[in-house]
């Protein structure tokens, strides 16, 4: 019988610590970050082989049918040489592919300088009864960011894919300690619309104390992926440029993209009525 390791190749090693660090990957993220020069045929004839081997699994779909994996036991000991029991439901597939594509993007613009996420913040968590260590204010990550605001800054990160109710809200907002890192972290929230994280802030202003609302922001999620640098961060009082708040440079590669899908949009949108406009 043939040694399964000797057949791993160094791309499957990489793929099993993502999953094992990341949780669910999709296969449209598993394309962008394993296999970013093979054709999509290839890539899923590789995890559908590693998935027979009981390597990795499939854990669901998206909305859209695209498959989500996840790391299976004789990869986790693998990589590990042990195994931990992964469980992430099926409701929350989506806001966890959300949250790391989100991640993907900020440690690819140097900004990151450690990531806890939600798993082993759980972990971690003052050993309690099973009521009070459901109902912790624990994020979906706290990172350790080179810059936000100010040098080497806590930021406590939430995905939010849909509003949760006022009470919730009221709930958590109390709970929430800025000082829970030793030091005050910001609470940034990446949400799908401006009216959703305006919701947020005004239910932030109305429940918390006073020390929460100057370090609680938001960002809309597409913006920030599409364009991190002219993303913003919006607070109550004002609005600023994630290029700011995290002190980031525009490379010229990206320069090039935005201005190039703004050229898309606007002949996509505008072309046929010969009223496309090229970017600025």
């Amino acid at each position: 019988m043939p040694n399964l390791t000797s057949e791993l190749t160094e791309r499957d090693l990489k793929l099993f610590k993502l999953l094992s660090d990341f949780g669910v990957i999709s296969t449209v993220q598993l394309s962008k970050w394993i296999f970013p020069k093979v054709a999509r045929t290839t890539a899923l004839r590789r995890l559908r082989l590693l998935e027979k081997r009981g390597l990795i699994r499939k854990r669901g779909t998206l909305p859209d049918a695209t498959a989500v994996w996840m790391i299976d036991q004789k990869g986790q000991r693998l990589i590990a040489g042990m195994t931990e029991n992964l469980y992430f439901p099926a409701h929350q597939l989506e806001h966890e592919i959300t949250l790391n594509e989100i991640r993907w993007r900020l440690h690819g613009l140097g900004v990151v300088q450690s990531w806890m996420n939600e798993r082993e913040l759980r972990r971690k968590a003052p050993d309690r009864n099973g009521f009070e260590r459901e109902n912790l204010a624990i994020p979906d990550a706290v990172i350790l960011m080179k810059h936000f605001g100010r040098p080497e800054a806590f930021v406590r990160l939430e995905v939010e894919l849909n509003l949760k109710s006022n009470e919730r809200y009221k709930r958590l907002f109390r709970r929430t300690d800025p000082y829970s890192q030793g030091t005050r972290a910001w609470i940034w929230y990446l949400v799908k619309s401006r009216s959703m994280g305006n919701r947020i802030l005004r239910y932030a202003k109305k429940h918390a104390d006073y020390s929460l609302p100057p370090v609680l922001g938001f960002t809309v999620i597409d913006d920030f992926l599409t364009d991190p640098w002219s993303a913003e961060f919006h607070q109550l009082e004002k609005a600023t440029t994630l290029a700011t708040v995290m002190k980031l440079s525009r490379p010229e590669s990206a320069v090039k993209n935005t201005h190039a899908h703004a050229s898309a949009h606007a002949l996509s949108t505008g072309g046929l009525n010969g009223n496309a406009v090229s970017a600025a």
